[in-house]
């Protein structure tokens, strides 16, 4: 829907209403998917869907597979919303450092963290608990 919205704006809005939207569309997008991934945690964790193609389905519901699921979820929503954030910042302040620091480095730098705890945290997660393997984490 959000894309869909996006998508009949930028064909419908003049020079000046495609050039707000180029500048503001994609932080504005972080920020509403990184609440959405978040907001929806409760319910089901962002990251539970791919988690079960390598979970065998009667640890689906282990406080573990749950714990595991929660966390990981939690910091990709918050690094998906930091990246719009970010974004926005880069975009209000003229500054060409500031555009290339929160434009760039900050997020590039929130992915590689995150990419570094999705990769390490089912080791620290499972360390005591073995009846769970995420594919490739034992």
């Amino acid at each position: 829907m959000l894309f869909s919205l996006l998508t009949v704006l930028g064909f419908s809005l003049g020079h000046d209403g495609r050039s707000w939207l180029a500048t503001w569309g994609a932080p504005g997008v972080g920020i509403v998917l990184g609440l959405v991934v978040l907001a929806l945690i409760p319910v089901i964790p962002f990251t539970e869907q791919f988690a079960r193609q390598s979970v065998p389905s009667k640890e689906w519901h282990s406080p573990t597979f749950r714990r595991f699921n929660r966390v990981l979820s939690t910091g990709w929503g918050l690094a998906i919303t930091g990246l719009g954030v970010s974004r926005v910042i880069a975009a209000a302040v003229d500054a060409r450092g500031a555009e290339v620091l929160f434009g760039a480095v900050v997020p590039v730098l929130l992915i590689i963290g995150m990419l570094h705890l999705s990769r390490t945290y089912p080791d620290r997660v499972t360390h005591g608990d073995r009846s769970i393997a995420v594919r490739g984490h034992r």
